[in-house]
């Protein structure tokens, strides 16, 4: 399910099959495209608000963790190196 999600997320970025070996990703993108991005994958997954984490949210980098049934997703935007980094892992909360 993770995989899934993470591959419709960047799918239209041209990413995913890069992705599909990996457990994490980094793109090239403005802070402003990760931060919908990031915002688009909740609304996706149609989480509650209890499985979301915002770790980190200034105007320099937001770090959101997102659970899911068989694991969770991190979403990482820096603002400074215009960056995007998806993580899937299979751990608990």
């Amino acid at each position: 399910m993770i995989k899934s999600i993470i591959f419709a997320a960047l799918g239209f970025l041209g990413v995913a099959q890069a992705f599909a070996a990996a457990e994490s990703t980094s793109v090239s993108m403005s802070f402003e495209k990760c931060q919908s991005v990031q915002a688009n994958t909740i609304a996706e997954l149609n989480v509650s608000p209890g499985d979301i984490a915002h770790v980190v949210n200034t105007s320099m980098l937001t770090i959101t963790k997102i659970y899911t049934a068989d694991g969770s997703i991190l979403i990482s935007c820096s603002n400074p190196d215009q960056k995007m980094v998806i993580t899937k892992s299979t751990d608990g909360r």
